[in-house]
């Protein structure tokens, strides 16, 4: 049996290394088994869906339980993601005493994943588990800046959302946004969810320098000059940073310091972010 299993697993390997579809004799020879062996493995696993064969060709390809298996270990991932990020969005929580939110990548799919309220807690009709929008939600729209220009291609692709007078439906001018965004080194949402919710988000990335999360700071637009103080987003940055180091990135620092943060308004020294929009 257990030659069988690994057997069955050099034959998925195979497809996983990117090959184009495959017929049964191909496949015998490249992996040196005989026609029969090789027969029987590919039906057991088209079976089970985790192949498909083309009717014409006769030729196989990976199945739909392959990406069902696929989607399940990317959540589990982004999971483990946020269970190494708690503790981080509580301590700059307690340290600005704003909510901070962690919003994840999974798959082509942005969400909530968790949520730390500030001593001043701000409604926002979102909750944990919903869907964030990468031309809408401060942290989406990190992941997306930072991500790769194909990528961000598919994602503009087709109908945008709406959901104030603000919301940015131009492809263009969502990418010259996500220009300026990369550049200040972290993402803005200007009341583009709600009339009331103002927004900003620095990137989480992991050992491969992908963007998979972001730490987000979300305020009432009243409060907006607390998110924009230097030593707010400073703190944001330095924990999207610690968090990235916890998953093996390579170009993130430690956080420098976990001292309260002073949110004075009138010591507000940050440049306004008015041009982006």
């Amino acid at each position: 049996m257990s030659n069988a299993i690994e057997k069955a697993l050099l034959v998925l390997s195979n497809f996983a290394d990117g090959n184009a579809p495959i017929g049964t004799v191909e496949l015998a020879e490249r992996l040196n088994f005989n026609k029969t062996t090789a027969s029987r493995i590919l039906n057991t696993l088209k079976r089970h869906n985790f192949l498909e064969q083309n009717p014409y060709t006769k030729q196989y390809s990976l199945g739909p339980a392959v990406a069902q298996l696929g989607k399940a270990i990317t959540q589990s991932l982004s999971g483990q993601t946020t269970i190494i990020a708690q503790p981080y969005c509580n301590r700059l929580r307690d340290q600005i005493g704003e909510t901070v939110h962690f919003q994840v990548l999974s798959g082509n799919h942005f969400y909530l994943a968790y949520e730390a309220r500030g001593s001043n807690p701000v409604s926002v009709a979102i909750d944990v588990g919903d869907t964030v929008y990468p031309t809408i939600h401060s942290g989406a729209k990190a992941l997306a800046a930072f991500s790769d220009p194909v990528q961000i291609d598919k994602w503009l692709n087709g109908q945008l959302p709406v959901f104030t007078s603000r919301s940015i439906t131009d492809p263009r001018k969502i990418r010259a946004m996500y220009d300026k965004f990369t550049e200040l080194g972290y993402a803005i949402d200007d009341r583009e969810y709600s009339d009331n919710i103002y927004a900003i988000s620095s990137p989480v990335f992991n050992n491969n320098g992908t963007p998979v999360a972001a730490v987000v700071v979300v305020v009432p637009y009243s409060r907006r000059k607390n998110c924009e103080r230097k030593e707010v987003i400073q703190a944001m940055k330095e924990t999207a940073g610690l968090i990235s180091s916890r998953l093996l990135y390579p170009g993130s620092g430690p956080v420098k310091s976990s001292k309260k943060i002073n949110l004075n308004p009138q010591q507000d020294q940050q440049k306004s972010v008015d041009q982006l929009y």
